[in-house]
């Protein structure tokens, strides 16, 4: 079993990554998921919006087992 510390550090390295939102992020109901790198992670965002599902968003922080995220703004076509 690896250390928690070592745990912790790699979690980190996923802030400023890109995850797909799997279940809505919604903060007052304490739902949401995203899945990155083929994982599934608790999510919530970061200034407190709902999110959709198939939204992309970008991983700010983690706090405990949840990531706080932010969607990633679309460009213009």
């Amino acid at each position: 079993m690896e250390p928690l510390a070592s745990i912790h550090s790699q979690a980190a390295g996923n802030i400023g990554r890109e995850a797909i939102v799997t279940e809505a992020i919604d903060n007052l109901h304490e739902t949401g998921a995203v899945r990155l790198s083929g994982v599934e992670w608790t999510a919530r965002s970061a200034d407190g919006s709902p999110v959709a599902v198939g939204t992309v968003v970008r991983i700010d922080a983690i706090e405990g087992v949840k990531l706080i995220v932010t969607p990633v703004p679309v460009p213009n076509k």
